[in-house]
Parts: C-alpha cells; structure tokens; sequence
C-alpha cells in the first residue's frame, strides 16, 4: 500500500475518534476519569451483547471512578454507531500492532470506565 494512503487511513480513523469523543464527552462528567498513555492492546474480547473489552499495555493515571473494577478493564458499547467507530480503530490498532492512548468519561457500564476517546500513536 503506498505511505499517502497509509497516512490517509490513520487521519480516517483519528477524525473518527475525536468526533465519537465530543459526543460521549459532554455526556459524562470527567471529575473521576482516568486516563491511559500509549500502549499495546490486549485482552480484546467481543461480547454478544455488543459491548467491547481490552486493556492496553500502557499506564494508567487519574482516579479510576468508583463504579469500575479495579482490573483495568475499558470498555466500549459496540452496538452503537458511535461505539462501533471506536471499536472498528481499536481493531485496526491492534491488527496493526499499533500504540493507542486512552481518556475514559469518568462513567461506568458493566462495571468498567468507559471511553471517551482513544488516541491512535505514531
């Protein structure tokens, strides 16, 4: 594939990213939230309810709400046009062996932050 659309692709899924951020963002409070700096996905597991599971090999900071488990779990609703443009870039990430950053909402659902918007890394 040549780098232009390579690099074509990655802005695809940035604008993707930041544009399902500013919806979910006003919906949630970030007093609690925390936030991920770059790392690997792992533990990716699909739920047949269409929510979405993985943790990232980078570290975790802010206070984690009190809502969430502790395993340092996020989580995504897939079932949503929103929540499937996240999911579609963290599937391309993770086949790409690509580096994300994560900001959570502060919110929970099944007992997990959710996301409020990843950063796909260079």
């Amino acid at each position: 594939m040549p780098p232009h659309e390579c690099r074509e692709k990655r802005s695809f899924f940035r604008v993707a990213a930041l544009s399902v951020a500013a919806g979910l963002g006003a919906l949630s409070s970030p007093c609690a939230a925390s936030s991920m700096s770059a790392g690997y996905i792992q533990n990716l597991s699909f739920g047949s309810d269409g929510y979405v599971w993985f943790s990232p090999t980078g570290t975790r900071t802010g206070a984690l709400p009190g809502c969430a488990d502790p395993n340092g779990l996020w989580i995504i609703n897939g079932s949503t046009p929103q929540g499937q443009v996240v999911v579609s870039a963290l599937v391309t990430a993770a086949a790409r062996h690509q580096m994300i950053a994560v900001q959570g909402t502060g919110s929970c659902d099944h007992a997990h932050e959710t996301i409020g918007y990843i950063v796909l890394a260079d």
